[in-house]
């Protein structure tokens, strides 16, 4: 599957914070504060993430407060379909990992 700007939905998975922050989205985490707190990188390595995301189609970035450049980040729909089994996947790895 290839997105906005020729970038391959593995290559974009297969670094740690984005597989991390799409993973964080798929499970309602939205937020951009939420985010930070539960993933503890810098608010510029946060910031420029999503916006990478956000560039390659892979998250839609969607402002909740008036007044305020406060944003949520849900992913896009053609990206629901590949993300699902990916971290189901990465999620039974860890665990089968974890219990040897």
């Amino acid at each position: 599957m290839v997105f906005q700007h020729g970038q391959a939905f593995p290559a974009a998975i297969s670094e740690r914070w984005n597989y991390q922050i799409l993973r964080e989205v798929f499970f309602g985490v939205h937020r951009f504060g939420k985010l930070k707190r539960g993933l503890g990188p810098s608010a510029t390595m946060l910031t420029a993430r999503l916006n990478d995301l956000v560039g390659i189609g892979l998250l839609e970035k969607h402002a909740y407060r008036e007044g305020k450049p406060w944003y949520a980040y849900r992913l896009t729909d053609g990206v629901r379909e590949p993300v699902v089994p990916a971290i189901v996947a990465a999620q039974h790895s860890a665990l089968v990992g974890h219990s040897r």
